[in-house]
This record gives C-alpha cells, structure tokens and sequence, in this order.
C-alpha cells in the first residue's frame, strides 16, 4: 500500500433518474469535460435478461426496447420491470 499523497482514489458518481430524464446525457458530459470514465451498472442484469430469458440486445439497452413486452410463465411483463425485478434481486 502506497503512502503516496498524490495517489487518487477513484470517486464513484451515480446517476439516477427516470426513464429518459437525461442521464446518459450527463454522463457524456461528464466523460467529455471532465475525462469521467462510463461504468454501465446493469450490464449485469442486462445480460442475465439476454441469457436466461431470451431478451434481445435492443429489448434492455435501448429505451424503445425496455418499453416493449415479453411473455415469461404466462405472464406478460414489460422489458424495463423485468430488469427492475432483476436488479431488486
């Protein structure tokens, strides 16, 4: 472990909103400004949708795609609320 004054600690900055509230704007913001390095914190949850229940690419990484539905066990749910239940877990 350095004693090191000069050595810097990552910061972690979440970013939390609605749907389409301009969080993905600001990040690029942030990355562009400010040299912020993106972290996608679901990517997790995005690919346990697209691995074990049959999602699409393009049904968990875009919005149009998070607003459509998917039948699992009889049950209709919306792409988002699956994602949302994933990550609740």
């Amino acid at each position: 472990m350095s004693s090191n004054p000069r050595l810097k600690i990552p910061q972690p900055i979440a970013l939390c909103g609605y749907p389409n509230s301009g969080k993905s704007s600001v990040q690029r913001i942030l990355a562009d400004r400010f040299a912020v390095e993106p972290v996608d914190d679901g990517l997790p949850l995005r690919k346990i949708a697209m691995d074990w229940l049959g999602l699409a690419p393009e049904d968990v990484f875009t919005q149009e795609g998070k607003t459509r539905h998917t039948e699992i066990l009889g049950r209709r749910w919306q792409n988002r609320e699956i994602l949302g239940e994933l990550g609740n877990r």
